[in-house]
């Protein structure tokens, strides 16, 4: 993204260097077809205007100094974020739960690496608008910002165990409404019905239910409180922060499911693995 920012700053500077020079060539293969020039009297060209001035002589640029120019590759971030999400989606489908836990983490690791890498050229990005610049990239974001929240609720049960998914959102997407709203604790009665575990297996069911619990209550401190986020970097950090937490809240269920898991015999296995896939097609 470097090597990027700096191509476009020198691409800038030769823009600046062909106005002085009146280069009309140079500016007809450097300047957009579509834009809108602002001239520091705030009057506005387009690059059709902007020549034919230069041209007529009723534009003049004697020198075109550059101050203190900096450029974020902001979009270059978005798909390297979008690259990173994509190449950690699984390939097949997991059909045990210690599988659908994995698949999960990895979901997940995708998606805060998208987040930290887009995170940086965003707030600097943000930092280079003026107020007025701000206030409208703030309500942009803003209609979109219950949307996203919607979506990254969807992930919590899953998280935290075995719970329900097909709860009605929060009225208003209020992410403080919404957050945790979902996670509910691993059904380790209904395990214990189907399963039948002995009484080895059952501790080992109890620590599985700990680590769900944890897991649950890990989520949940990491709801934004307060005043929702008004800004968008503001409100990445809130995703990022919440995908930390579920992140950690998988790390914290996994080595108890696979203990559990592995103390199971082959037809325990198997109806574990059925309830498990009768709970996923209800979450849908």
């Amino acid at each position: 993204m470097a090597d990027n920012a700096q191509m476009i700053i020198d691409l800038d500077r030769k823009r600046m260097q062909a106005m002085a020079d009146t280069d009309i060539a140079t500016l007809n293969t450097l300047l957009a077809d579509d834009l809108i020039y602002t001239h520091s009297s705030a009057r506005l060209d387009t690059k059709e205007s902007l020549i034919s001035n230069m041209q007529s002589g009723s534009t003049v640029y004697n020198a075109v100094e550059p101050s203190d120019v900096k450029a974020q590759d902001l979009g270059n971030a978005v798909v390297q974020a979008s690259d990173s999400i994509k190449s950690n989606c699984p390939t097949s489908v997991a059909f045990t739960p210690t599988g659908r836990l994995a698949a999960m983490q990895q979901r997940l690791q995708g998606m805060v690496q998208a987040v930290n890498i887009v995170e940086p050229p965003l707030g600097k990005f943000y930092d280079s608008l003026n107020d007025e610049q701000k206030a409208r990239f703030d309500a942009m974001g803003a209609a979109t910002a219950g949307a996203a929240t919607a979506g990254a609720t969807t992930a919590d049960a899953a998280t935290a165990g075995q719970g329900r998914r097909n709860q009605p959102p929060a009225e208003g997407g209020n992410p403080q409404a919404a957050c945790g709203s979902n996670v509910t604790a691993w059904p380790a009665d209904k395990i214990d019905r189907v399963v039948q575990p002995n009484d080895a297996q059952r501790a080992k069911l109890d620590a599985l239910q700990s680590a769900a619990a944890q897991a649950a209550d890990a989520i949940k401190a990491a709801c934004p409180s307060g005043e929702p986020p008004h800004t968008p970097p503001g409100r990445l950090a809130a995703v990022g922060k919440r995908l930390q937490a579920m992140l950690q809240a998988v790390e914290t269920v996994q080595p108890a499911l696979q203990d559990f898991y592995n103390s199971l015999g082959d037809d325990q296995r198997a109806r574990f693995n059925t309830m498990g896939r009768q709970l996923s097609a209800v979450e849908q």
